[in-house]
């Protein structure tokens, strides 16, 4: 007996890191007030570009590479044979200049991997109102939106590592809805004996439809093909986490969220399996799982040629910048008139590049405008506060404005009735009485604040 549950945790365990795996492959995303440019596929810069190319095509149906035409309505112009054979001399490609071209005018062939519901919705007799997909993935998005907006309401119970997940399982449990609009009755039954926790659903998936399954690596990527169908929610999430880890706490959200769009494809799997569709469906997706490293494969081979006219492409844009900076003059040593400290900042480049058009006695440079300080900044009496340092980074010291009791009072209770007029015309009674009733005042309002400005509000209260 002690031998089986030792067997069966250490499974469970195992399991879980594969799903673990997927999740570690999410980039995170900044929120708009500190948004940094961040490559989607950031955590997957171990591998080569290419072998990513394929992997993305084949789980996500996401291209890397530019469209064959838009190659090919560079060739001659931008692209020239020069660029094209120092493209495959580098890469080691041993093909000929025509070769290259006729691979612009075949069209791409490969498949790519389906999850449940897509193979459902590929069905012709499946009859519903609107895709499984779409379904799938308009209710985790509402979903998401609210338990994060409102945190009192949805966020509840003591099991960091499956709260998620569980405030879920209560609302779509609840939710007879969905039954009714996707047509398929028992639906509502399938959710209520979904596993209370994330890792046994895992385990149940996975000892279920993948248990011929020679690869583990192919349960990783079907996890990560399933949050590529949610992945702005998931690189959300993954900002979280990014967030948590400064302060060195442990943030399951995102593997949460993977659970809850896997417990969608095994409701729905399940769902089918007394259907005429069962045994296709089924064949299918057991067909996938065996072909997965051959459709890379094939995407990989179909994909090599490809990438030697995105390097040409490449080649000719830095081949004449490259002559331009080498012949570039010297600038002038003459005594400037004006010299002006930016911040370093692509908001400032257009200034900057105006300043100096006006004579060359003016020169701008770049400096970070940053001193080294984690702070956050508060305005007094409001609950918000802005970080003053880049968004790699989390602040360590809060800066708060002080006042007196009335003043803290005063901001405050701006800040609420902005937010109660905010609520009002937002709702659903407001979109015609309400709106009409406010007509004048606002007519009257606008017309004084353009002759009349006033000061400018606190931009953080």
């Amino acid at each position: 007996m002690m031998t089986t549950v030792t067997k069966r945790i250490s499974s469970v365990a195992q399991i879980h890191n594969a799903a673990l795996q997927a999740c570690e492959r999410i980039a995170p995303a900044w929120p708009l007030d500190q948004s940094i440019a961040v490559n989607p596929w950031w955590k997957m810069r171990d591998q080569s570009m290419d072998k990513i190319a394929a992997k993305l095509q084949v789980l996500g149906g996401v291209n890397l590479l530019m469209p064959k035409s838009y190659y090919l309505s560079h060739w001659q112009t931008t692209i020239k044979s020069e660029h094209l054979s120092k493209a495959a001399d580098e890469m080691g490609v041993n093909a000929s200049e025509q070769a290259l071209l006729a691979l612009l005018e075949t069209a791409e062939t490969g498949r790519h991997w389906l999850n449940i519901c897509d193979l459902l919705d590929a069905e012709p007799i499946h009859g519903h109102k609107m895709p499984w997909r779409d379904e799938i993935v308009q209710q985790i998005s509402q979903f998401t939106a609210l338990y994060f907006q409102y945190p009192e309401q949805m966020q509840h119970g003591d099991d960091a590592d499956n709260g998620l997940y569980q405030a879920w399982l209560e609302v779509i449990r609840q939710d007879r809805g969905i039954e009714v609009l996707m047509s398929e009755a028992g639906l509502s039954h399938r959710f209520a004996a979904l596993p209370d926790r994330a890792d046994q659903l895992f385990a149940q998936v996975h000892d279920v439809l993948f248990a011929h399954s020679e690869k583990d690596v192919v349960f990783v990527d079907y996890c990560y093909a399933l949050l590529m169908d949610v992945h702005g929610w998931a690189s959300w999430l993954a900002y979280g986490a990014w967030q948590d880890a400064f302060a060195s706490k442990t943030n399951s959200l995102l593997l949460q969220l993977l659970a809850i769009r896997m417990a969608w494809d095994w409701a729905v799997w399940q769902q089918v399996q007394n259907g005429t569709c069962s045994t296709t469906i089924n064949r299918a997706f057991e067909l996938q799982i065996k072909q997965l490293g051959a459709l890379e494969h094939n995407w990989h081979a179909q994909q090599k040629l490809l990438w030697v006219w995105q390097r040409a492409l490449e080649y000719s844009y830095q081949q004449p910048l490259q002559s331009q900076l080498l012949s570039a003059v010297p600038h002038s040593q003459t005594q400037l008139q004006l010299q002006a400290i930016f911040c370093i900042d692509v908001r400032s480049e257009p200034m900057r590049r105006a300043l100096e058009a006006q004579s060359d006695e003016i020169q701008t440079i770049g400096f970070a405008g940053f001193f080294g300080l984690p702070i956050e900044y508060s305005v007094a009496g409001s609950k918000y506060s802005r970080p003053q340092l880049p968004g790699l980074l989390k602040p360590s010291i809060r800066a708060e404005q002080k006042g007196s009791a009335n003043s803290r009072q005063a901001v405050a209770n701006q800040i609420k009735g902005q937010v109660a007029g905010k609520l009002a015309d937002d709702a659903a009674s407001a979109m015609f009485g309400l709106v009409e009733a406010k007509g004048l005042f606002r007519a009257v309002n606008l017309v004084k604040k353009t002759f009349f400005p006033a000061k400018a509000s606190h931009s953080i209260a």
